[in-house]
């Protein structure tokens, strides 16, 4: 039995589908940015994980949902993904990550609350190097968003953890660090 409450239901499944099958993950995205008190509206649930083993069907043979493989390609931030859904549910995109450095983001992630749910969520400036890594037009308006929420030593971590991103992440945050004290100075 599910313990989510109404939408959520299908993320407590995944997650704890995940942890009984010792697969560590971590909530980020717009309700992982919600638990931090910053809101906007999202249609799903994003889950970090690095285990490849959930890349199987047998692996998610008996879940009580859809569960919808994605092979990323060498060209993709990540290495695939499971989007999972179930009628009266928000889906949950569990992405597979292929570096390093997100392993480290899942070990500094810490117990939060969400709706009732007490789950693993990515730290402040952790959320921050994912939506950097991704790159889009709504991630960049979240790096703003989350940026204004960091204090100084949030921001003392991020800048320690920049240095694992690829080039053109660094560049993004240093213009968007620029468009933000330029807005400030209106």
């Amino acid at each position: 039995m599910s313990r989510g409450v109404g939408s959520l239901a299908l993320l407590a499944d995944a997650v704890g589908w995940l942890t009984r099958r010792r697969v560590k993950c971590g909530l980020f995205g717009a309700f992982a940015m919600a638990t931090y008190g910053i809101a906007r509206f999202t249609g799903d649930a994003d889950l970090l994980v690095v285990d490849g083993g959930i890349l199987s069907s047998a692996f998610w043979r008996g879940f009580p949902g859809e569960a919808r493989l994605v092979w990323g390609n060498g060209e993709d931030p990540f290495a695939g993904a499971v989007q999972l859904s179930r009628s009266q549910c928000i889906t949950v995109d569990i992405v597979i990550g292929r570096f390093p450095w997100q392993c480290r983001l899942l070990e500094r992630a810490q117990w939060r609350q969400l709706g009732g749910l007490r789950l693993q969520v990515l730290q402040l400036p952790d959320l921050i190097l994912t939506k950097l890594f991704a790159g889009g037009v709504q991630d960049r308006a979240d790096v703003l968003l989350l940026m204004g929420a960091l204090d100084a030593r949030q921001r003392r971590q991020l800048a320690a953890r920049m240095r694992v991103l690829p080039e053109d992440a660094r560049k993004l945050y240093r213009e968007l660090v620029a468009l933000a004290a330029s807005r400030q100075r209106v």
